[in-house]
Parts: C-alpha cells; structure tokens; sequence
C-alpha cells in the first residue's frame, strides 16, 4: 500500500475503533504513562529504528506538546526478528502498556509489550530526527529533578522518588524530565565531543549527560575514545535502561579528531597524615593566618553538602579554587582543601587513555609548598 494518503489510513484506523489512542496520549505528560497495565489497540505509527529485542514507533502526526514523547518503545523480539517489517513502515498494533524497570532503585521505562500487528499501512515514509537543542529544548545542566529540591547531592536525598510522585514533566528545567519527554524519540546530537573513555559496556559519555551504547546495526563503537575526542553526528533513540538516559546509535561512533595531551615526567607523592574537620577548627581558632592543607582522597566532587560543610565550618576553600586552577581542568575528584596557595597541578595520566590501559580510575594531583617560609 505504499503512496497510500494520510486520510486512508487515518479513515481505516478509526473505523476498526474508536478507541484508538495515539502514542503521545500513552506517553502522557509524566514519567509513568496513564495506561499502564491497560491493552490497547489501533496504535500508528511509523517504525523509526530496530534493535534485536523490539523496534521504535513515532506517531506519524507531530505532536504540539514539548513535554510528551509522541514515540514509544514495542518491546518483542518476534516482532523485531520479523523481515517484513522496516524502518519507513507505517505500522498499526495491539498491545498492553507497561513500565519496566530491572532493578527497584531505577526509573521505569514505557513500553507496549506483547504487541500484535494489524496492518501495515504504508512502506518507505521518510522519518526525521529529532536535533536536539534546535528541535528540542536544550537539555538542562543545573537540575536533575524537581523533586528533593532538585538537588541530588543535597543531604538527605532520595526522599521523594518518582515513581511515587509521578510529577509532571518541566524539560526546559530539569535533566530527567528532558530525557523523559524524549523517550523512544529518533534524535541527532550535533558535533558532540566526548569527555571520557568508553567504560567496560562500550557506554561513551557526552557533554550533555547522555551516554551512547550498543549499536542498533550490530558495528562495534571504537574502544579507544578519549576525553576531548571530537565525534561525528550522532543520529539514534533515546532509552532508559540500568539507570541511566542513553542515546542507541544507529551505527556505530566515528572519532572525527583526538586531542593528545603532553604528560611530564611520572611523580609520587606521600602523606603522613590527616587532619579532621574538628582538628582544623581548633588550630583556626588560636590563630586565624595558620597555613593549613587538608589532603587526602576525598572521593567527591567539591559542589556536594558534605564538602561545602566542610569547608564553610573549618573555613578551608577548595585547592584548585585557591591554587588557580582553570575552569575547564577542574575534572577530578577533589584533592584538598587549603587556607594557603601553593604550586599545584593535576596529572591527567588516567583521563586520556583507553580503559584497558588505565591503572587506576583517579589521576594524581601534584602540589609544591615552601614549608620553611611558615
């Protein structure tokens, strides 16, 4: 039926029932869908990509409302193994809505599962990916959610979860709810660059908090992508699986240009002892001018509540505040904190190479003090 008009296939939809509900309606405007557990039938659309365990539909009318996906994921593998159905194909099918999940502490995922095909009404339609941040909202950077005060690293956390609330999404001001609102949507990121080596699941980070996985044809992603690394057009769809949004690739990542850092001579360093918050406290008091480090690993990052309370009870700042450091070299976890300015750098030995060859998942920080001077 390939050339067949909208209004034939929309009049052959709605005369097989008028129940029929569109894929935005199944979305809704919240993270978990209205209908879920509930069967459904005559949904349309058009199958936008496919993977070895499902495919993923868009609704062949663009919807107006920027906070609900229009595209869902159709999760069975019958379905997907299924050589008579292709990416173009505008497909109408049965199903029962759901939301998965495979751990209790992650977000669930809205699928159709045990889908049925009923017809499938045209062949060969052209689908266009969504841009993200031309054809989206571009994806927020300074709140995850607007619960908990939209601060994840607030202590205490995880009081209010959302599968509970189920709040409406806001994507133009909170991380999840962006990734949310595009859930099973075809999307391209333009000229990403990639701020870390792929891990041990082939997961390559990018600087607008998605990751990008397996690759729908079967092609391998490079192993070897480091931070900095320039990558061409990424074109895939948005999923939520093990805790995290993730962008599938159509295909698989190509490295368009690396950076290749000049690293100095390897240096060890010792510490010989830690101070307390308490014990800091106390030196401060009797003497207010006292030069003081605080090193060790913190194994934080210096925007968390307990290492701001540390710092705005002992009076000690951050050492790459105090030290200089540039904005765009601040990657690592913090090293320490000071009430004195010393020569100080970070090593990025770790950072710029492949995983396999990383001897540890921290980088070393260098610093030289003239202790005699005190």
């Amino acid at each position: 039926m390939k050339g067949s008009s909208l209004l034939s296939w929309l009049t052959t939809t709605f005369v097989a029932g008028a129940s029929a509900l569109t894929i935005g309606e199944i979305n809704g405007d919240r993270f978990l869908s209205p209908y879920n557990g509930q069967d459904v039938s005559n949904v349309t659309g058009v199958v936008t990509a496919k993977g070895p365990d499902g495919l993923w539909l868009r609704s062949v009318i663009k919807g107006c409302e920027r906070r609900v996906s229009d595209a869902v994921y159709i999760y069975g593998s019958a379905l997907a193994q299924n050589a008579s159905i292709s990416t173009g194909d505008v497909i109408v099918l049965s199903g029962t809505v759901s939301e998965y999940r495979s751990n209790k502490d992650y977000l669930y995922l809205t699928e159709i599962t045990s889908p049925k095909v009923e017809a499938i009404l045209e062949h060969g339609k052209q689908v266009a990916p969504k841009i993200i941040g031309k054809d989206t909202y571009s994806p927020p950077t300074v709140q995850y959610t607007s619960l908990d005060e939209g601060d994840v690293f607030a202590v205490p956390n995880n009081k209010s979860l959302v599968s509970v609330v189920n709040p409406i999404l806001e994507p133009e001001e909170y991380g999840l709810d962006f990734w949310e609102s595009l859930s099973g949507q075809l999307v391209t990121v333009k000229s990403p660059r990639a701020i870390g080596r792929p891990n041990n699941y082939g997961d390559t980070w990018q600087p607008r908090g998605d990751r990008h996985r397996h690759t729908l044809d079967g092609s391998n992603n490079p192993t070897d992508t480091k931070l900095g690394d320039m990558l061409e057009d990424i074109t895939g769809v948005v999923y939520q699986a093990f805790g995290f949004y993730r962008i599938l690739p159509m295909t698989k990542i190509t490295v368009l240009s690396s950076q290749e850092p000049t690293l100095p001579p390897p240096t060890s360093l010792t510490s010989d002892g830690v101070c307390s918050n308490d014990f800091i406290a106390a030196i401060l008091a009797e003497d207010p001018e006292a030069h003081i480090i605080s090193s060790g690993d913190f194994n934080e990052y210096p925007f968390v509540k307990p290492i701001t309370e540390f710092e705005s009870r002992s009076r000690m700042e951050d050492l790459d505040v105090v030290a200089g450091i540039d904005v765009l070299e601040r990657y690592s976890y913090l090293p320490a904190l000071a009430k004195t300015k010393p020569q100080f750098e970070h090593i990025h030995v770790n950072a710029w190479i492949a995983y396999d060859e990383m001897v540890s998942d921290h980088d070393p920080s260098v610093a030289k003090m003239n202790l005699c001077k005190y």
